[in-house]
């Protein structure tokens, strides 16, 4: 990847006319002196953020901050489309161009402009992640998913990488393995491409956070293709094999793509018995751009009809209990004429309700991964333009989780679209100082989340005609 990037970089120079820089391995890589956990207290002194606040001040640290984190989470979009084949130049200058903004930018005003073409770039990098996997696998198409685990051998994969989850199919197959989905690789389950696989048996247990118990009782290896790894219990951490930037001390990382020692491992241990198994209702997914330019000609009619009087969004990085709750509620709280579309994990919070359906359709539509916001982003640009409207003028409220940096990048990007009236829960990041949470709401609307039934009532009055 870092070669890639600097011959980009090399190409670039060239097509402008100049003499690029002469960058070494030690130009790319960063390594402190000697890796240990003292070394990396005192480099924290010496370049964390209090030490960058006294320097700055709170406000413009805290939009710095904030401009990293919407960095880090679009540079994992961006690695995640090259992982499936998709990439394009100018994504990866638009990158370069914000690494060297940051070494400049520091008022408040230009970090504002900075966040937002961070946003920009990383919408470009969910328009390549969807491109790579619809292009490699199909486009994600409705699927009913089983969610009653099988009698044999069994492979767990969780994360977002869907080449991983290919490899491990196409390796399991011979064996007989049925290989489950976990969090947020669930949609995994509705591209064409990876439900051929005979090997593919359905989804096993919720978010991320529950692992620790899901994990212990679950009776094969266990693949963490991406971040979401919780301290693995030593019942279960010599079965958890990690890929990519994942890992953890006590497990096994896998360098490549060669699952040989999980097959392995699924082969030793007994896997579901009949003992084991309890029926599940199954999940409905595959509602992405793709599948809704499909119906989008019957929800129109719908809305002009009056079947369906309103759109929600409820999506984004699902935290633990308590707060989280707050998106549970706020689904149930929906009227029975609005149609609720969800991507990322805090769908697990929601798409076990049993909410009915309008027109043949069911009322919680899922789109996919928190990778897939592209899609959300896409269905909510056509309505507008088939219902002849400004996207702050139809009858759509959002309600976002935010929990780490793959959602800063999304808000940032939702500020570069100009989407107004976004809630956003349950609590706002520390890094977000008073003045620039006043800046946020004034500049873009936002809103903290609050009492549910008085977030609902203004949601609906919003879009029928009231303030």
């Amino acid at each position: 990847m870092r070669q890639v990037a600097k011959k980009c970089y090399e190409d670039a120079c060239k097509a402008a006319g100049v003499k690029p820089d002469t960058f070494t391995e030690s130009h790319m890589v960063y390594t402190p002196p000697d890796f240990n956990a003292d070394t990396l207290v005192q480099e924290g002194t010496q370049f964390g953020i209090l030490k960058q606040r006294s320097q700055l001040g709170e406000d413009e640290n805290s939009l710095l901050e904030f401009c990293y984190y919407g960095l880090k989470g679009m540079a994992a979009y961006t690695e995640q489309a090259f992982d499936s084949g998709a990439e394009e130049p100018e994504v990866y200058g638009m990158i370069w161009e914000i690494y060297d903004r940051l070494t400049t930018t520091r008022t408040v005003a230009d970090l504002l402009e900075l966040g937002e073409f961070i946003g920009e770039t990383n919408f470009h990098s969910l328009r390549l992640l969807d491109q790579g996997g619809t292009q490699r696998y199909g486009a994600p198409e409705p699927t009913l998913v089983n969610t009653t685990p099988k009698v044999g051998k069994c492979i767990l994969v969780s994360g977002h990488i869907l080449p991983d989850i290919e490899a491990i199919l196409e390796q399991a197959e011979p064996h007989g393995i049925h290989v489950y989905t976990h969090n947020e690789m669930l949609p995994a389950n509705a591209y064409p491409g990876l439900k051929k696989y005979n090997s593919l048996a359905g989804h096993y247990g919720g978010p991320w956070h529950f692992q620790t118990f899901e994990f212990s009782e679950f009776p094969g290896p266990i693949v963490m293709t991406s971040a979401c790894l919780v301290e693995p219990r030593r019942s279960y951490q010599d079965r958890v094999f990690c890929r990519g930037v994942v890992g953890y001390p006590g497990t096994v990382h896998i360098p490549d793509r060669n699952f040989k020692p999980v097959i392995d491992c699924a082969l030793k241990m007994t896997g579901f018995e009949e003992d084991d198994i309890s029926p599940s209702p199954p999940l409905t997914i595959g509602y992405g751009f793709d599948a809704w330019k499909g119906v989008q000609d019957k929800v129109v009619d719908l809305v002009k009809k009056g079947a369906i009087n309103h759109f929600f969004v409820i999506g984004g990085c699902v935290g633990t209990d308590g707060e989280q709750n707050y998106y549970t509620k706020l689904a149930k709280a929906t009227p029975p004429d609005s149609i609720i579309l969800t991507a990322g994990c805090v769908k697990f919070r929601i798409n076990k309700l049993n909410l009915g359906e309008i027109g043949g359709f069911p009322r919680v539509l899922d789109c996919g991964q928190c990778n897939d916001t592209y899609s959300v982003l896409k269905v909510a640009m056509s309505m507008a333009d088939a219902l002849k409207a400004n996207i702050n003028e139809l009858p759509l409220s959002v309600a976002l989780s935010w929990f780490e940096q793959k959602a800063v990048a999304i808000m940032w990007t939702l500020f570069h679209l100009g989407i107004e009236n976004v809630r956003l829960g349950p609590t706002v990041p520390a890094f977000v100082s008073p003045n620039v949470l006043k800046l946020l709401k004034d500049k873009y609307k936002i809103i903290p989340i609050g009492n549910v039934e008085e977030d609902m009532a203004t949601m609906l009055k919003q879009h029928a005609g009231g303030k």
